[in-house]
């Protein structure tokens, strides 16, 4: 897989996930113009469930293709440590929400825990990248030679 294909996969992971996040997303409805006090509060779980799970995809999908910037090719390794990263990015909603309605500790622990792997696939993924410069760009090794000179001095 190039490294073109894994950007668009990681964009239409994007997607996806943020589709997931909406379909939740459901407004509480109005008997006799009253509003359903639990609808309402599940209404709301499920909106902080969706703003916080935005910012977090956001964020690894910015380092992700961060990282792919500076890939030149990927092997079958970077491609099964993407796939499992995008697996449990599109997971990152269901926890968020779980979080959010249920508020007990399984719930806390499941979504750090899967926030704490989707951080270490990604530093692996970067950790594997630096060992093996002949998959880099250019661009990168001129950095990591600038770098390593400069704190040698």
């Amino acid at each position: 897989m190039t490294t073109e294909r894994l950007k668009t996969l990681s964009d239409s992971i994007l997607l996806v996930s943020l589709t997931l996040l909406a379909y939740n997303l459901v407004p509480p409805s109005v008997v006799n113009g009253q509003l359903n006090a639990d609808e309402v509060n599940n209404f709301l779980d499920n909106l902080y469930g969706l703003i916080s799970s935005f910012f977090v995809i956001i964020v690894f999908w910015a380092i992700y293709t961060k990282i792919l910037d500076y890939l030149k090719k990927s092997n079958e390794i970077v491609v099964w440590v993407s796939l499992t990263f995008f697996i449990l990015v599109l997971l990152t909603p269901v926890f968020s929400v779980a979080l959010f309605q249920y508020q007990v500790q399984p719930s806390i622990t499941s979504v750090a825990s899967l926030q704490i792997v989707n951080g270490i696939l990604l530093v692996l993924l970067w950790m594997y990248l630096l060992r093996h410069r002949n998959m880099m760009t250019i661009e990168l090794k001129k950095m990591i030679i600038d770098i390593c000179t400069v704190s040698f001095r």
